[in-house]
């Protein structure tokens, strides 16, 4: 009895032994590919994730290219080159499509007419965003009305954009500031016959 517990002790020490062993060897084999198949599941989440989201801001893009032709007559409703400009100006300005295409709403319903204006002022409007620490659609509001209230005198978005920037250079406020009340004063002061660089 003696002998035989011996002897199972001895064998199950060797067993073990080689058993650990062997498992060490094979842990060596599996374990990059263990890793590289760790990386390609890593991988194949982070493409799954991109592509949820790239499929959730196009469906928001989609709303908000409908909400603008919503109010667009039906001769002017957006082309695909439209379309591809509100692409290229999220791109160049790094924002998210469906924002462009809020801020273009903010300015078709302001009351700009011709696409070619509307892109225009969108441009500043972007342009004054990123100087002016505001987003798009803050800057695109006091840019219209401001255009709005100096129609007559020719202002253009770009000009108002400038002539902000220099009250803001010289003045002591800022872009949000200025956004925030000048849309209040701006037809008065038109209508008072203040020139808009007076005004700002």
């Amino acid at each position: 009895k003696k002998q035989g517990t011996k002897a199972s002790q001895s064998f199950g020490q060797k067993f073990s032994k080689d058993l650990n062993s062997k498992m060490a060897n094979l842990a060596k084999v599996f374990t990059p590919l263990n890793v590289g198949l760790a990386a390609i599941a890593g991988s194949f989440a982070l493409v799954a994730t991109q592509a949820t989201k790239a499929v959730g801001e196009m469906r928001i893009f989609g709303r908000s290219v409908a909400n603008v032709n919503s109010i667009l007559p039906a001769n002017a409703k957006l082309t695909r080159e439209s379309t591809a400009a509100l692409n290229d100006f999220a791109a160049s300005f790094g924002t998210t499509n469906a924002r462009q295409a809020d801020a273009f709403y903010t300015i078709v319903s302001a009351g700009v007419k011709s696409t070619a204006k509307q892109l225009g002022t969108l441009e500043a409007a972007n342009e004054a965003a990123v100087a002016g620490l505001v987003d798009i659609d803050t800057a695109a509001k006091v840019l219209v009305s401001s255009v709005n209230s100096y129609a007559a005198s020719g202002l253009t978005a770009a000009k108002a954009s400038d002539v902000l920037f220099v009250a803001v250079r010289e003045g002591q406020t800022t872009f949000g500031e200025l956004a925030a009340s000048l849309g209040n004063v701006a037809p008065v002061a038109a209508s008072a016959g203040l020139k808009f660089e007076e005004l700002a």
